[in-house]
């Protein structure tokens, strides 16, 4: 109806607990949801497997790419990403048997080259990690996109659902001293400082 809002959800990584912990949920209100899997870390340490992908495809879930292998895609040239992106959608069909039309971008380091490479490769739409709501008319090749981190708490969440603006403006200025310190150090020195390392 005019004026209403709707929430898409998706998990990014594939993580092996997916199928246990989302999938019950999600059939229990009767909601949809896309899975952006590494396609070349399936079946590997903390990745879903191919009969695990199967089953959430065969309940109704969409299957996603997040890429070949997960690299930071703002260091990678065009036929680089492009391979990563390309390959992944040919393992991701080929084991599933049904077309893959969504990525998402793995990591905090984007690359805009990325919108006209997925478009090349045959995807319809790309999301990534850009705090915000996406536009009735927005450009599907740059859906924005809400994360909710395990450190969240109930409340913050719930006001994410009602759309609450000064909420996601905090967690978008938030966002932008992240984009600083990644603009000012290396890649290897953010990531190593993001997980306490120093």
């Amino acid at each position: 109806m005019p004026g209403e809002r709707a929430v898409l959800l998706n998990f990014d990584d594939g993580h092996v607990r997916n199928p246990d912990l989302a999938l019950p949920i999600l059939q229990e209100y009767g909601l949809k949801d896309t899975f952006f899997v590494t396609a070349g870390l399936i079946g590997k340490g903390a990745t879903m497997n191919w009969k695990q992908l199967s089953a959430l495809h065969r309940a109704g879930m969409e299957i996603g790419s997040h890429t070949l292998t997960h690299p930071l895609p703002s260091t990678l040239t065009d036929s680089e990403l492009q391979y990563e992106l390309s390959e992944s959608k040919h393992v991701l069909e080929d084991g599933l048997g049904a077309s893959v039309t969504t990525i998402s971008s793995p990591t905090g380091f984007f690359n805009p080259r990325m919108c006209q490479i997925a478009r090349e490769v045959g995807y319809r739409s790309l999301c990534f990690g850009q705090i915000g709501l996406a536009a009735d008319d927005g450009n599907p090749f740059s859906l924005n996109r809400i994360a909710v981190k395990r450190a969240m708490e109930i409340g913050e969440f719930e006001a994410l659902l009602r759309f609450i603006q000064n909420v996601i403006r905090r967690l978008r200025l938030h966002q932008k001293f992240r984009e600083l310190a990644r603009k000012i150090l290396r890649p290897e020195v953010y990531l190593r400082m993001r997980k306490g390392i120093f």
